[in-house]
């Protein structure tokens, strides 16, 4: 048995899995955010006389902000805000997914050729939690993709209904490029992550 080649697999097992910890909290700080700028949009979306009035309050308290003569600059804060953050969930969850991926290859080389049944992450995980393994997966790579981009969609068609005269050069060109764009990542990311091709 070649010990430093274990030691060379746990340490990188280990490594991995600090990484992995890491990645995770960053991510759920992500999905928390996501899902406070998706409130403000369905909000903004459904109730925008509400919405206008809750941002001077909020805005007038916090910044002195008297006036805002287009409420349409908030939407594309907002926008920004979450392409951004979208952004960096959809790149965290590619990652952590990868890891997992390496943890268990790891995992599969110690056992088959080591004999050494490591397998906390991997196969004992998944015996023990197949359930709650399986909701929490599709909550966060399908439910949560499918409802952003449905909300998306209500909210740009709300917005095409609202803008009387298009121009290029204008808030709702502006917002209409960040909604399409997080519309296209979200599809690519819905499609990498239940469409990809086996290893």
């Amino acid at each position: 048995m070649d010990e430093n080649k274990i030691n060379i697999y746990y340490d990188h097992y280990k490594d991995t899995f600090v990484q992995i910890k890491e990645s995770l909290i960053k991510r759920d700080k992500y999905f928390f955010n996501m899902i406070i700028l998706m409130g403000l949009l369905f909000f903004n979306s459904f109730l925008p006389k509400d919405f206008e009035y809750f941002s001077e309050v909020f805005l007038k308290k916090k910044i002195g902000l008297e006036y805002i003569s287009n409420f349409n600059i908030i939407d594309s804060f907002i926008l920004f805000v979450l392409f951004y953050t979208i952004l960096k969930y959809f790149q965290l969850n590619i990652f952590i997914e990868r890891q997992y991926t390496y943890i268990h290859k790891i995992e599969k080389k110690l056992e088959e050729s080591y004999f050494i049944p490591i397998s906390r992450e991997g196969k004992s995980y998944n015996d023990n939690y197949p359930f709650f393994s399986t909701v929490t997966h599709y909550i966060y790579t399908g439910l949560f993709p499918l409802l952003l981009f449905s909300l998306l969609i209500i909210k740009w068609v709300k917005m095409l209904s609202n803008n009387r005269a298009f121009q290029i050069i204008s808030v709702f060109s502006l917002n209409s490029v960040l909604i399409l764009t997080i519309i296209f990542l979200t599809v690519l990311y819905f499609l990498k992550r239940h469409f990809k091709k086996e290893s």
